[in-house]
């Protein structure tokens, strides 16, 4: 119980950091005016620079496994280097993720709106909990966790001749 609590406070952190990346890097780049500005929404710039962290995270994994550091101790020199660059961004994810949220929540909508939006957030919630459960898929047991122990034990990308699957990252 106590390692599935954790892993849903490091996935929680994931995200939150991937947002903070996300968001800084759109605001280094300028790729969208001030926040002030209404071109886009509040809950639209949230998840638009969650989903640019969370891409720019697999490319980072991808090259740091180019180079061979996949290590627990470079993740951890790394993870929180970030965390200490973007800890503004970090403090402002989860007022922005409640008030993204918000906005999905349906108030004084009709009834087919309140059962379709009920049918959506069963379906997320289950999707969920079942990621949280162990793979007993015989495709996923025999290729691809023993693809990520490989890289795991090799600390890094690595050629394994007999799965053709390993040429291909999983980012692109």
């Amino acid at each position: 119980m106590v390692s599935l609590i954790l892993s849903i406070l490091l996935a929680l952190f994931f995200i939150a950091l991937s947002y903070a990346l996300g968001k800084r890097c759109i605001s280094f780049f300028s790729l969208y005016p001030s926040s002030s500005s209404s071109l886009f929404s509040p809950y639209e710039s949230f998840f638009f620079s969650t989903v640019l962290g969370v891409g720019l995270f697999g490319f980072l994994l991808f090259f740091l496994g180019l180079f061979y550091l996949f290590t627990l101790s470079f993740f951890v020199l790394l993870f929180s280097s970030l965390s200490i660059l973007l800890y503004k961004d970090l403090i402002s994810f989860f007022p922005n993720a409640v008030s993204a949220l918000r906005a999905f929540f349906p108030q004084k909508n009709s009834s087919l709106v309140r059962i379709c939006f009920f049918f959506l957030s069963l379906f997320v919630i289950s999707n969920f909990f079942f990621s949280l459960t162990p793979e007993i898929q015989w495709d996923s047991l025999v290729y691809h966790l023993t693809q990520t122990k490989q890289y795991a034990s090799h600390q890094g990308i690595v050629e394994l001749s007999y799965d053709y699957h390993t040429y291909m990252p999983k980012q692109f």
